[in-house]
């Protein structure tokens, strides 16, 4: 649920960036509530811009409690607002937080998020969250500018967070401000093999620390080696959520599995006609063969 489009950080890759400001009055956010709930809802997802900077977001995870304790409510944010012990208190009921941090170094976050100082600050928050004890995880966005930083970011968050469940590392979504930036999209057998190595780190260690990957249903198989069974989870989650294209003409939701969306979104290589995955694999995103063509792309007999 995007609460509102405003944000202390202003980042290159934003999925959700448009021209248009908005925010959700208490009472619209509650009618949306109500309605998911109605509509069956387990699991509310708060997110922005930075939902963070609304002064109401404790009453709106408590409200949701009220309804039904048992639905799961998670925080995607950059946790700066976190920082203020004053700030992270309150959402005591957000059942998982989700932090946004996307360098091990304040030179490559910051330069990603146009905000000097903020990745001391989004470390800040991350620390008073662990302090809390609240549960959370870590959200990185691989670029063509940090993918460097992959196995020094996993190193970092187990030294300084070993509370921490996860690290998710996500490719770049094409909406927002990525038609602005589609250079930032990495070469997909230049980061695998880091993110592969990243995953390894722990895997074989007694900790409940993983590594996850986050394609938003749309990273191709033939590429993934050990990783392909990750990206087929994630596949199978999408292809059961509608998502949300930005296209320079407005929004358009979608399930991946749905054509138009295929065919507006992604190309194929010749050899995917003769691959086994053809009918769960997309290909890649059309600024991505714009930039690195379909070279990568290899039928899996």
């Amino acid at each position: 649920m995007i609460l509102n489009s405003s944000c202390n950080q202003k980042c290159l890759f934003c999925a959700t960036a448009t021209q248009d400001d908005f925010y959700i009055s208490t009472p619209g956010a509650k009618l949306l509530i109500d309605k998911a709930i109605k509509n069956g809802a387990d699991r509310i997802d708060f997110s922005g811009g930075e939902a963070t900077l609304r002064k109401d977001l404790p009453l709106l995870v408590n409200y949701i409690k009220e309804k039904d304790k048992n639905i799961y409510v998670t925080l995607l944010t950059n946790a700066i607002c976190l920082a203020d012990i004053k700030h992270a208190s309150p959402l005591k009921n957000v059942d998982s937080f989700s932090i946004s941090c996307h360098g091990a170094t304040a030179k490559i976050n910051d330069a990603l998020t146009r905000s000097k100082g903020n990745f001391k600050k989004t470390l800040a928050g991350a620390r008073i969250v662990q302090r809390l004890k609240y549960y959370f995880s870590f959200y990185f966005v691989v670029t063509t500018i940090n993918f460097h930083e992959i196995i020094d970011f996993v190193k970092l968050i187990k030294k300084e967070f070993p509370m921490a469940a996860s690290i998710t590392f996500s490719y770049p979504y094409q909406g927002g401000s990525m038609f602005k930036h589609p250079e930032l999209q990495p070469k997909l057998t230049k980061i695998i093999p880091l993110l592969i190595k990243a995953k390894r780190l722990y895997e074989n260690k007694d900790y409940s620390f993983h590594i996850s990957l986050s394609s938003c249903g749309l990273m191709p198989l033939c590429v993934a080696g050990s990783l392909r069974e990750l990206i087929l989870e994630n596949n199978r989650l999408y292809n059961e959520q509608s998502i949300t294209t930005f296209t320079p003409s407005g929004r358009r939701s979608y399930l991946v599995t749905n054509k138009d969306f295929q065919n507006d979104n992604f190309v194929r290589a010749k050899a995917c006609k003769k691959c086994r995955y053809k009918h769960l694999c997309p290909g890649v995103w059309k600024s991505y063969f714009e930039i690195y063509g379909t070279g990568e792309l290899k039928a899996i007999k």
